[in-house]
């Protein structure tokens, strides 16, 4: 068993983080409550990592950039080869981007998402643009709130590195 604070902090952060997100997705009737829940995890450090907010600022602000470039790619209804064009050039530009700057990767990963998500379906395309937004904000943004109480319970010597 570990007696590292962080480890258990982060335990703590992912479990209760999970669980809230989750909670208030599903209360609120939003289509794909399990976003709300990937977008906590992501934001949430891990145990020997930095406990920086930076993550979830980005996973909010990339993924809102690439909500708005889902939208102009599926609004129009596109051909599923068009689709399955979009989706290869996506992932492309995602390996290249997300080790370096994760906002950045965020812009190609929601459209790849999305797409792959309407290939399958056939309805309006609103509910799943306005869905990836809202889940993700409310995921990192309670993951934001777990990271800045984590600092008040657990000193980092490397966030200030």
């Amino acid at each position: 068993m570990s007696r590292n604070p962080r480890v258990w902090l982060a335990v703590a952060q992912n479990g209760i983080g999970a669980l809230v997100a989750g909670g208030i997705a599903l209360g609120l009737g939003i289509g794909h409550p399990y976003w709300a829940v990937v977008s906590l995890v992501a934001v949430i450090p891990p145990p020997h990592g930095p406990n920086s907010a930076g993550r979830a600022i980005e996973r909010i602000v990339g993924t809102a950039i690439g909500v708005g470039a889902a939208a102009l790619l599926l609004l129009p209804n596109p051909s599923d080869g068009v689709l399955i064009a979009a989706i290869g050039v996506c992932q492309f530009v995602t390996e290249l981007l997300v080790g370096w700057f994760y906002a950045a990767a965020l812009v190609f990963i929601t459209p790849l998402a999305l797409s792959v998500s309407e290939l399958g379906r056939a309805g309006s395309v609103g509910p799943l643009l306005g869905d990836r937004l809202v889940e993700t904000v409310l995921g990192a943004g309670i993951g934001l709130l777990l990271v800045i109480a984590g600092r008040r319970l657990v000193r980092d010597d490397r966030a200030a590195a």
